[in-house]
């Protein structure tokens, strides 16, 4: 014979109690975290703190975006032919970034625009530089043919 389900006795709702009479707990709050009002739209952990300077570093520090517009500028001037303002960039660019990443560039921009303007003396010198300053760049070997041809 089938057996037959228990019979079901309902059980007594638990009281609803109203939320102001509910128990709070305040020490599970964490103390330090900002409150949402305190949050700006940009959070301090995406953003990038600026390099410190290192010791005796005179430049003034604007950084390798600054260095590469304007090498690109004089590039671009160069290309154009306008070697007066390839120079006056590069110069700008010294002034700023006498010891920057983007100084070798500079340096075999600056001895190109001598060579256009016909400077052949200073085209000399700054080739003796960048061989000093730079003997195992990558630029040598363009660099001696440009000064062969133009010179």
């Amino acid at each position: 014979m089938p057996s037959r389900p228990a019979a079901v006795v309902p059980s007594k709702a638990p009281q609803k109690q109203p939320l102001s009479e509910l128990p709070v707990e305040t020490k599970t709050a964490a103390p330090n975290l900002p409150q949402p009002s305190d949050l700006s739209e940009k959070s301090s952990v995406t953003e990038i703190p600026p390099a410190t300077p290192r010791a005796g570093q005179q430049e003034k520090d604007t950084g390798v975006p600054n260095e590469l517009e304007l090498l690109e500028r004089a590039r671009h001037s160069d290309a154009r032919g306008d070697y007066v303002d390839a120079l006056a960039t590069i110069a700008a660019h010294q002034r700023l970034h006498p010891t920057g990443r983007l100084r070798e560039e500079r340096e075999a921009l600056r001895l190109h625009a001598l060579i256009g303007l016909g400077r052949a003396a200073e085209a000399r010198q700054a080739a003796q530089e960048f061989i000093r300053d730079f003997p195992h760049s990558v630029l040598l070997s363009s660099l001696r043919e440009m000064l062969a041809s133009a010179l």
